[in-house]
């Protein structure tokens, strides 16, 4: 009797147990905590009390997590108070004119929005949903130019039509517009003055012409003026 007793009262333990693992279980969250500080370097060794976790390992800075893109304050220098953290490298930021601003990179997510390699951040630092490119690889460069921005870099589809390392989006709708100087190589630099959008990298063709890694575009047009840098 007893020792059916002392078998009911341990599954019984054991059941307990196991409810309360699960629903301590259920209560993490599988997304990490923003706030919580990051290291430049590989951490070891984690000791952890209700107040306070120690962590050792091979760095030199602790800090709080940024993502990899931030904007700061033209006046003071610091980090502006709200902005979407960029998950992965960005590689070009631009004003958009209106206190927001264009990045691109090879990342994939900024803040929770899915975009690949571009996208549009607006002035009260929330990333425009509706301004989306999509390209299918790096965006290198960007560039603004009135209602157009201009991205260079090593893709191949942009704003909706195949476009090759070099293109020109509607700064609204961010689809392609109908320029088109298809670059046989990567584009890493975008410059515009006046009406012209200078593109500088390591192709050699562009816009149909023969152009080893400088070229010179009017607004209006798709193929390059005389200048190179042959």
């Amino acid at each position: 009797m007893k020792k059916e007793m002392g078998a009911r009262m341990t599954v019984a333990m054991m059941t307990a147990l196991l409810v309360v693992a699960g629903q301590a279980s259920a209560a993490l969250s599988d997304t990490p905590r923003e706030d919580m500080w990051v290291t430049n370097g590989t951490v070891y060794a984690i000791a952890a009390t209700p107040t306070t976790t120690y962590i050792g390992g091979d760095f030199s800075q602790v800090g709080p997590y940024t993502g990899n893109g931030v904007p700061f304050d033209a006046s003071t220098g610091a980090p502006v108070a709200v902005y979407p953290k960029v998950k992965g490298i960005v590689n070009a930021s631009i004003p958009d004119g209106a206190g927001g601003w264009y990045i691109g990179g090879s990342f994939t997510q900024v803040g929770t929005m899915f975009h690949n390699y571009i996208v549009h951040i607006l002035s009260d630092g929330t990333v425009d949903s509706a301004w989306n490119p999509n390209a299918n690889s790096y965006v290198n460069t960007l560039a603004v130019l009135g209602t157009t921005v201009y991205a260079g870099g090593s893709f191949t589809s942009i704003g909706g039509q195949t476009r090759n390392d070099i293109a020109a989006l509607d700064a609204v709708t961010g689809l392609a517009t109908a320029w088109n100087p298809n670059a046989h190589f990567n584009v890493n630099a975008l410059a515009v003055s006046g009406t012209t959008v200078c593109a500088g990298g390591s192709f050699s063709d562009i816009g149909g012409q023969t152009r080893q890694a400088f070229a010179e575009f009017n607004e209006r047009g798709g193929l390059p003026d005389s200048h190179s840098a042959d």
